[in-house]
């Protein structure tokens, strides 16, 4: 299963969500990761959700459909000052299979109004 590539925008000191719809797997125990970086070689990540710091969350319909919820809050936007980064979405299986949901560039549009 190749990733779907998607480009995000995040608005500087807005709530931001991104809902995946996953067919296909079954993510009954799954975790989540994603990391924005500058660039693919930089050494730390610019943005990092996972389900272990509750900024992704998986919802299993059955054993073929199943949700992802990436949320970060306005005052976590608002602390980002990087203008543009790439990222990846993992899922972890609870086999330990990894697969690449999306990947694509991140655009923060900065915040005008504070």
């Amino acid at each position: 299963m190749a990733a779907g590539y998607y480009d995000i925008v995040i608005e500087q000191g807005a709530t931001w969500r991104l809902v995946v719809q996953v067919t296909g797997l079954d993510l009954t125990g799954a975790t989540a990761r994603m990391q924005a970086r500058l660039v693919v070689t930089s050494v730390t990540p610019v943005v990092e959700l996972s389900t272990a710091n509750g900024r992704i969350v998986i919802a299993v319909s059955d054993t073929q459909h199943a949700t992802l919820t990436l949320t970060l809050t306005a005052e976590t936007t608002t602390g980002l000052s990087f203008t543009r980064a790439v990222y990846d979405l993992e899922v972890v299986l609870a086999d330990g299979t990894v697969y690449r949901l999306l990947q694509g560039a991140v655009t923060l549009a900065l915040e005008i109004t504070r």
